[in-house]
């Protein structure tokens, strides 16, 4: 007997629009959800990850939105760089968010991040406000933890290790951080779809460059930008995360200089969207304009 809920198994039969856009020579994936002229809600992932995250997420929110969902440059179906950079990836979040159609509606979309994503946003909202109706940070480290960082940054830089056999490589995924209130059969999917043949090895490789996880960039602390925060903004945290504490709260609290609302998810760990997925979708619908 399977253990995929229907509700799961409805939202990815709600297939994404799939397209690439060229955004400073490489090629970024773009999945969408919706009809075009309605708001627009942009979706963006965290470092390792890719925009399937999102497509079990996004058909919830298509009945009243435009829904777009890039995988950055050196993740996912997305193209390589030699070099990566935060500032590039917010462009590459907003060519997406053209591309889509999430403008074509008199009011600006909504961006929402999940974890290392929310610091290339918070770059675009700082750089161009304009470009936005209100932010959503879910999960992004207040106070990056430079001991927890260097454990996650070594599997990522260390050589991917291709398989022969693509059922040896689902069993060998990991979320990192782990995390012990996913799914199973999410952490299926997400398996699944974070595999690639590779022609030219003849092996399944991981959808991922190891360059593109760079000490400089995951050091970075987001909340050094929020007091240039010219946009509303508000956050989503997991119950059991290891990258935020009640002291956090604080700290947002005292980088913004107001009380902007915080929605923390009641039995999820870091991947809030992953670990308790309708809850997320709930508290993400009470914190959109």
């Amino acid at each position: 007997m399977s253990d995929t809920p229907d509700w799961f198994a409805d939202a990815l039969a709600q297939a994404p629009e799939r397209s690439f856009i060229d955004v400073e020579g490489a090629a970024i994936e773009l999945l969408a959800w919706g009809e075009r002229g309605k708001p627009g809600l942009m979706l963006l992932h965290g470092s390792g990850a890719h925009a399937s995250w999102w497509r079990f997420i996004a058909p919830f929110f298509a009945a009243d939105y435009r829904v777009a969902a890039i995988s950055w440059s050196g993740m996912g179906n997305s193209g390589w760089r030699e070099e990566y950079s935060i500032e590039q990836m917010s462009r590459e979040a907003l060519a997406g968010a053209r591309a889509a159609g999430l403008y074509d509606h008199a009011d600006l979309p909504v961006y929402v991040a999940h974890s290392f994503g929310g610091a290339p946003l918070l770059r675009l909202a700082i750089d161009h406000p304009e470009a936005m109706r209100a932010v959503v940070i879910v999960d992004t480290a207040a106070e990056p933890d430079l001991g927890a960082i260097e454990a996650l940054e070594k599997p990522f830089r260390e050589q991917h290790r291709p398989y022969d056999d693509q059922g040896e490589a689902k069993q060998r995924f990991r979320f990192l951080p782990d995390d012990e209130y996913a799914p199973a059969y999410i952490r299926r999917f997400i398996g699944d779809e974070s595999l690639r043949f590779d022609e030219a090895t003849e092996r399944w490789i991981w959808k991922f460059d190891r360059q593109h996880w760079k000490p400089g960039d995951l050091r970075t602390k987001p909340w050094a930008l929020v007091p240039q925060l010219r946009v509303p903004a508000s956050f989503i945290y997991g119950e059991h995360t290891s990258l935020f504490s009640p002291e956090s709260i604080d700290r947002i609290r005292d980088a913004s200089g107001e009380r902007p609302p915080i929605e923390i998810v009641k039995g999820a760990g870091h991947h809030v969207m992953i670990d308790q997925p309708l809850a997320f979708v709930e508290a993400l619908r009470g914190l959109l304009p």
